[in-house]
C-alpha cells in the first residue's frame, strides 16, 4: 500500500467510527457534545497560550544581547506559538471526541419524551415563614412576638 492509500483508509475508518458514534447517541446529542468539548478545550488551550505569551514577553529582551531585533523575534515566535496552540486544539478536540465515554441513566430516546417536573408554586417555600421587622436599633421583631406582648 502506498502512503496515500493508507491515509485514505485511515480517514475512511475515522469517518465511519464517528458516524457510528453519532448514530448511537443521536445527532442533537452529538452536536451538544461537540460544543462542550470544543469550549472546554479552547478555554484551556487559550489559557496556556496566554501563559506562554507572558513567558515570551519576559524573555524576549535577552534577544537583543544576541544582536537580534527583539520586536521581529517576538512577532515570529508569537506566531509560531499561536500556530502550535491551534494545532494542539484540533488534536485535543479530536482525541476527546473519539475517546469520550458517554453513559445515559435512561435511554436517550425515552429521555426525549419524559415530562419535565412541575415547578413548585412560588408561595410553597413561604408556608412556614413568619413575618419579621427590624427596628431602628437592629432588633428583630416577629409577628408572633408582637402577639405575645
Amino acid at each position: 500500500m502506498s502512503r496515500e492509500e493508507v491515509e485514505d483508509k485511515l480517514k475512511t475508518m475515522a469517518h465511519e467510527t464517528y458516524n457510528a458514534r453519532e448514530e448511537s447517541i443521536g445527532s442533537p446529542m452529538m452536536r451538544e457534545l461537540e460544543k462542550a468539548v470544543m469550549l472546554k478545550v479552547v478555554d484551556s488551550k487559550w489559557m496556556e497560550h496566554l501563559d506562554d505569551m507572558d513567558m515570551l514577553k519576559e524573555g524576549i529582551s535577552l534577544r537583543s544581547y544576541g544582536q537580534r531585533n527583539p520586536i521581529v523575534e517576538y512577532k515570529v515566535e508569537a506566531f509560531d506559538i499561536f500556530e502550535e496552540m491551534q494545532q494542539a486544539m484540533m488534536e485535543t478536540i479530536i482525541l476527546y471526541l473519539y475517546h469520550i465515554q458517554i453513559r445515559f441513566t435512561t435511554d436517550p430516546e425515552e429521555g426525549a419524551h419524559l415530562e419535565k417536573p412541575e415547578a413548585p408554586a412560588a408561595e410553597d417555600h413561604l408556608k412556614e415563614a413568619e413575618e419579621h421587622y427590624v427596628d431602628d436599633n437592629g432588633d428583630v421583631e416577629t409577628e408572633a412576638a408582637e402577639e405575645k406582648k
